[in-house]
């Protein structure tokens, strides 16, 4: 009977890993091969010494980009904040009258979970959301803050059939 050499796959499997890490190990080191070509590196930068410093671009007047800073890019209609600011702003008059439903703080996000008495609609909304004209400006774990122009609101949070209580500040 003849037998199969289990050595002889072993081996080659052995000499083919050295081969392998020969090379990668070449690669590493920089090490140029047999050939005397010049390494990777080297080459690259030969290539970059033929690139000249100044490419010779003209640059744009800065009459040219008004538009951009006009309309910001991330801004959620283009405009510039203090136009949104002042179109937002509704007058100092209106009431806040909102059922605080609950608060929600979880690692770095705070909501409150209002509902606006006149729409009825449950809302969340985070610091500096607007509420019926008010912005939240800050949000603890019993109570909200609101603002509008000079005045502030506090609209405490209300357990178990107690009404929500609104205070001026």
């Amino acid at each position: 009977m003849l037998r199969k050499s289990t050595i002889t796959p072993t081996l080659l499997l052995c000499l083919v890993c050295f081969g392998l890490a020969t090379i990668v190990y070449w690669q590493i080191t920089g090490r140029s091969d047999e050939r005397g070509e010049a390494p990777a590196a080297e080459m690259a930068l030969d290539q970059d010494e033929a690139v000249p410093g100044d490419a010779g671009l003209p640059v744009p007047p800065r009459e040219q980009f008004a538009t951009v800073v006009a309309r910001p890019l991330f801004s959620p209609n283009r405009r510039p904040a203090q136009q949104v600011a002042d179109a937002v702003e509704p007058a100092a008059s209106e009431p806040l009258d909102i059922d605080l439903l609950g608060i929600v703080i979880w690692h770095f996000q705070r909501l409150a979970v209002v509902r606006p008495r006149n729409d009825g609609a449950v809302m969340q909304v985070a610091v500096g959301g607007m509420v019926s004209g008010w912005t939240v400006i800050t949000i603890e774990p019993n109570r909200v803050m609101f603002q509008q122009g000079e005045s502030k609101r506090e609209v405490r949070l209300a357990y178990k059939g107690e009404e929500a209580v609104a205070n001026d500040e």
